[in-house]
């Protein structure tokens, strides 16, 4: 009779030490601190490209999109979670045969996809209605929606939108855009400004508030802002009052020597979802954020032109008004230095400074007094002082907000 009561007190233990399955992102165990493919043979299948995948809120719907072969139409899939079974992924009701990057709000209520529907690749808002169904499509304000074409769309739970585009106004043909709302409207669209590079820079992906930001780019290999080959993710954090911290690369536990793109957050923040070709085909991965969050340095943005060791510079606004550029440059022999100022099309507006410069690490504050709202080229010129012979020459984007 010990004997049996004992083994009942073992079993009951063990009954009650047994952890509930967690059917959230379709059952799959969780990954480590290096990337992982999601759901092999679900999602991501040998014979055909997946990418932006998104979760709703509550962790029972999935969306992602899927590719042509030849890349000539897109379209996303759609699959429930019904009690403990997820359904095999369908095209989802509301997608055409040019549909793109779903993601839903933090609330649950709204869905937003880029879909070329009327003209263009343009962002659309769908509302959840009462039987839990998605509304008819509805284009976005021009803010979000411009006259170029947008190819992602992510909001933000502060409500903000982040948008990739190709609008005027930008640093480098592609570029990430923060659309602000204010009382639940959507306000004129902000650049991302310095975090932007001139190879472009695309799928902006914020983390929860808005404390980091993800995003893909083909940035050069070169320097501390490069990748490892063709498209990387990289991340940047809010240091508050607008600021932001330089982009760092993710490093070889999630990036390759193939291409990755088309990052997502999830909504607590947790989990980078991201697509990589590393298999030859596009899948979608995975990877804790633990790590990346908690070891990533945030040091104040530096931006790099295409020769990242040359010229770089740092801009601070303290207020509206306040335009303070810092420009450094090293230089290898004493020299005499020539700061000019150019206008986007290269004709030149002003020369700041002109001067001889010692030997080493030297910078050079620009006010940028009297100088309009707009984006500039600043091109320096080293010369030997008693031969004249220019020794170096660069230039880089700034912007004045």
């Amino acid at each position: 009779m010990k004997f049996l009561i004992t083994s009942c007190i073992i079993l009951v233990g063990a009954v009650s030490c047994t952890q509930k399955k967690d059917y959230k992102y379709l059952g799959q165990t969780p990954p480590g601190f290096k990337a992982e493919l999601f759901a092999p043979g679900i999602v991501s299948l040998e014979d055909r490209n997946e990418s932006m995948i998104t979760f709703s809120p509550d962790g029972k719907t999935c969306y992602f999109t899927q590719h042509a072969k030849k890349w000539n139409s897109c379209s996303i899939l759609e699959t429930v979670l019904n009690d403990t079974i997820w359904t095999t992924p369908q095209k989802a009701s509301f997608s055409n045969n040019y549909s793109m990057c779903p993601s839903i709000s933090s609330d649950n209520k709204h869905l937003y996809l880029a879909m070329a529907k009327d003209s263009g690749m343009h962002v659309y808002e769908f509302s959840r209605n009462e039987d839990n169904s998605w509304s008819e499509p509805l284009k976005m304000n021009d803010e979000i929606s411009s006259s170029s074409a947008e190819y992602s769309c992510h909001p933000s739970s502060l409500g903000s939108m982040f948008v990739c585009s190709w609008r005027a106004g930008g640093v480098g043909g592609c570029d990430g855009w923060r659309i602000p709302s204010v009382n639940g409207k959507y306000q004129k669209a902000e650049n991302l400004g310095l975090l932007n590079s001139v190879v472009g820079d695309c799928v902006w992906a914020p983390g929860p508030d808005e404390k980091f930001l993800i995003f893909q780019s083909r940035r050069p290999a070169t320097g501390s802002i490069g990748g490892f080959f063709e498209t990387d993710l990289y991340i940047t954090f809010s240091l508050g009052d607008g600021e932001w911290s330089n982009p760092e690369n993710l490093g070889p536990e999630v990036n390759s020597s193939a291409t990755e793109s088309s990052a997502w957050i999830t909504h607590d923040g947790k989990y980078l979802f991201f697509a990589s070709n590393r298999r030859g085909s596009y899948d979608i991965y995975w990877v804790s954020l633990e790590n990346i969050l908690k070891n990533t340095p945030k040091e104040p943005l530096v931006a790099f032109n295409h020769l990242p060791n040359e010229l770089e510079f740092y801009q601070k606004y303290k207020d509206a008004k306040d335009n303070t550029t810092t420009i450094y440059f090293n230089l290898e022999t004493d020299c005499q230095v020539k700061l000019d100022i150019l206008d986007r099309a290269g004709n030149k507006l002003a020369t700041v400074l002109d001067e001889k410069r010692a030997m080493g690490q030297n910078s050079f504050v620009w006010e940028g007094q009297g100088f309009e709202k707009a984006e500039y080229l600043c091109q320096l010129i080293a010369s030997d002082p008693s031969t004249g012979n220019i020794t170096r020459e660069s230039t880089i984007q700034v912007l004045l907000k």
